[in-house]
């Protein structure tokens, strides 16, 4: 099978990054260095775009444009951390270099490293940035960081800034922290608190976090391979949720593709409602059934990024490291690599012990839906659904425009930023 020249350099990415993601302290040599080793071993792997780039920055050494274009390219192939150690190299050794240092702070943020974000901007030249972007970019980071309070002090001369970045951004932190405010009373809101601060940051709701692995993943997952009983769970949580904000649902509308159609058709069953195909430019009530919002096209996903009276875009799984455009006003759970449970996998033999290919399940939508419906949910399986609901409600009373989005009625959809003041471990 032919590779992509995307998939080469993801994963030419993911194989030199354990043994180049190191520390550059020796000089803009060492960069320039760093940079021809990383050339040799995408173009090996056959990143042959990005092993230009690399090479073209290795010529240039240290601080230069074609280190930008390489960091830049690192941060869009999701390496933002390998940018980041190139980018710590050049400042260190040019630290008037303005350009570097910005975009090693954008680094630092997309890599979810937004506390050391904030230390390089304590510790910048003052005059590599005006004082108010310098306050711009310090509350952002310490807002994700999980700082509040750092934020809120710049809130005010943020807003009344005639700036427009300024004013979109206090917005977008005067959000944050009204949102903060109304659940502080019913969750800890601390470095283990994935669901709250998720609502905190993007005003959705998460409404299942993993069990598994909580000391390194802290609710999200690696992988997972979903079972039936877990779309049926995911359903009843959204169903809780739409109970607590008093939201009846008249009406589920199931986009095209098998899977989510799949998944709404189960969803009307289960809520006693009549189900409708999705089309785009339908702005009616109704609870949206989508199963992963990267499975649908560019234009579907644009057809949904912006909210309606009455109408609930309800995701049951979203990557949290490859984020979607918008964030689903609700969503089951975040993971980094997924299947569906129909999808083609590979299981171990329980006799010979052997890894054999499973295909993918070809049933119908009809057959998918009854199986989903009919799953049977373990004991314990909606335990956590009391702290759910509790959140819920707290969350209902923001209203306006900083309002969970499940209660908005107008306005795009909040940009998904998944990361948080709670860490996860990464496989990728």
């Amino acid at each position: 099978m032919t590779t992509s020249p995307e998939e080469a350099e993801r994963r030419a990415l993911i194989a030199v990054r354990a043994g180049l993601d190191e520390a550059v302290d020796s000089g803009p040599a060492a960069v320039a260095a760093w940079c021809g080793e990383l050339a040799v071993a995408v173009e090996a792997l056959g990143a042959i775009e990005l092993a230009a780039l690399a090479r073209a920055a290795a010529t240039a050494g240290g601080a230069s444009s074609e280190l930008l274009a390489l960091c830049r390219r690192l941060c869009d192939e999701g390496s933002p951390a390998t940018a980041a150690t190139l980018l710590a190299g050049a400042h260190r050794h040019a630290p008037d270099d303005s350009a570097i240092a910005l975009a090693q702070v954008e680094a630092l943020g997309a890599a979810g490293r937004h506390d050391d974000a904030r230390r390089l901007l304590q510790t910048m030249h003052p005059w590599l940035l005006p004082d108010l972007d310098r306050g711009m970019a310090l509350a952002w980071h310490a807002a994700l960081d999980g700082d509040l309070a750092e934020a809120e002090a710049w809130l005010p001369r943020l807003a009344a800034s005639t700036a427009p970045a300024h004013r979109v951004r206090a917005a977008e932190l005067a959000g944050m922290i009204a949102r903060a405010s109304a659940i502080r009373g019913v969750t800890a809101l601390d470095r283990r608190d994935l669901r709250g601060w998720h609502f905190v940051i993007t005003g959705g709701l998460l409404l299942h976090c993993s069990p598994h692995g909580r000391a390194v993943m802290n609710g999200r997952y690696g992988f997972i391979h979903d079972g039936y009983d877990d779309c049926l769970a995911g359903i009843r949580r959204a169903a809780a949720v739409l109970a607590t904000w008093q939201r009846p649902v008249a009406r589920v509308l199931a986009p095209p593709d098998r899977a989510s159609a799949a998944l709404a058709l189960a969803a009307a069953s289960d809520l006693g409602c009549r189900i409708e195909p999705w089309t785009d430019g339908d702005d009616g009530a109704g609870l949206i059934v989508v199963h992963d919002l990267a499975w649908l096209t560019p234009a579907q996903q644009d057809g949904l990024a912006t909210h309606h009276p009455g109408q609930i875009l309800y995701v049951h799984a979203a990557s949290w490291t490859v984020a979607p455009p918008f964030t689903p006003d609700l969503v089951t759970r975040l993971h980094e690599h997924a299947r569906a449970p129909w999808d083609s996998h590979q299981s171990l033999d329980a006799t010979t012990g052997d890894l054999h290919d499973v295909p993918g399940d070809p049933a119908g939508v009809e057959l998918l839906a009854t199986r989903i419906r009919g799953a049977e949910l373990a004991i314990d399986a909606l335990a956590d659904l009391p702290a759910l609901v509790e959140l819920a409600a707290a969350a209902g009373a923001v209203r306006g425009d900083h309002a969970a989005g499940g209660l908005r009625d107008h306005g795009r959809r909040r940009p998904a930023r998944f990361d948080s003041p709670v860490p996860s471990a990464r496989f990728a």
